[in-house]
């Protein structure tokens, strides 16, 4: 029985794919004790050619859907339904796990009983010059001493660090924990991802798809945590911030008008990061 499902979607990023994949050949978890499973949207580049050099090493399953547009839902989709373990770990291409990154995920899961542990993920920011830096420091030392150099110089953290020391790193008690429910590195049971009726395949663009899950987990009484010592690094790449902020938007629409009520109608009128500091005002905690 596999401890832990790797789902990873991807399309046409052969390359982030594959510095994913390197990550978890190094894993101290033993390589029984996980699976892989890549959910292909569609590529056309060569990561099939890609896949063919890292079976020997990791238990890989790979599933393919036909292009039909952005459909990374129902990517994720496929691979939850064809998990063995009852820990699922969502993580993007171009996702740099630490070695011990798997093994504390397991032990979160099975000592500490939390059913969502949101993944440390280092590099992981929409500052434009943040990637540029980065980059240039992963082309100096490479990936594994750049992430040791984040840990040890608490450079490059996570965009979402300064929300969690304000409430002193302990999410589990927040009105809205589901908005740090981001699908680059977070790991469910998935025995709640099943109870909670997976990602709507409705998002056929990009955002808010994993928050919304996130949100129907939480109205399921899942339990959530920051997994701090589950360390990864974020691989910087290029992308449309003025699209996807567009796209954004209309997700967060849609969010809302799925599910009508007071929290759901803060997505559309304030920041997410600013949701939990709006319902503990008004419940006169802070």
């Amino acid at each position: 029985m596999k401890k832990i499902s790797v789902i990873i979607p991807t399309y046409n990023r052969s390359f982030l794919l594959s510095v994913t994949l390197n990550s978890l050949c190094d894993q101290t978890l033993p390589a029984q004790d996980f699976e892989v499973i890549v959910a292909d949207d569609g590529s056309s580049d060569n990561t099939r050619e890609i896949l063919e050099e890292y079976y020997r090493w990791l238990d890989i399953k790979y599933q393919f859907q036909e292009d039909k547009g952005f459909r990374v839902a129902k990517a994720r989709n496929m691979g939850i339904a064809s998990a063995e373990a009852e820990l699922c770990l969502f993580v993007d291409s171009g996702v740099y796990l630490d070695r011990r990154c798997l093994e504390e995920h397991v032990r979160l899961y099975e000592q500490e009983k939390w059913d969502v542990v949101i993944g440390n993920v280092y590099g992981f920011s929409s500052k434009q010059d943040y990637r540029f830096s980065l980059k240039e420091r992963l082309s100096e030392i490479g990936i594994a001493a750049t992430l040791k150099e984040c840990v040890d110089t608490g450079s490059y953290k996570d965009t979402r660090i300064p929300h969690y020391e304000k409430y002193g790193g302990d999410i589990s008690g927040l009105p809205a924990p589901w908005v740090f429910f981001w699908t680059c590195h977070v790991a469910v049971t998935t025995d709640m991802l099943k109870k909670a009726g997976c990602f709507d395949e409705a998002f056929t663009s990009w955002g808010a798809e994993d928050l919304e899950l996130g949100y129907r987990l939480f109205c399921q009484g899942a339990k959530f945590h920051f997994g701090e010592t589950a360390i990864s690094l974020h691989y910087p790449h290029d992308h449309d911030p003025k699209e996807q902020k567009k796209s954004d938007r209309n997700n967060l629409e849609y969010f809302h008008k799925k599910h009508n009520n007071d929290v759901t109608k803060l997505l559309t009128e304030i920041h997410i990061m600013e949701i939990n500091d709006r319902l503990l005002t008004t419940a006169g905690k802070i």
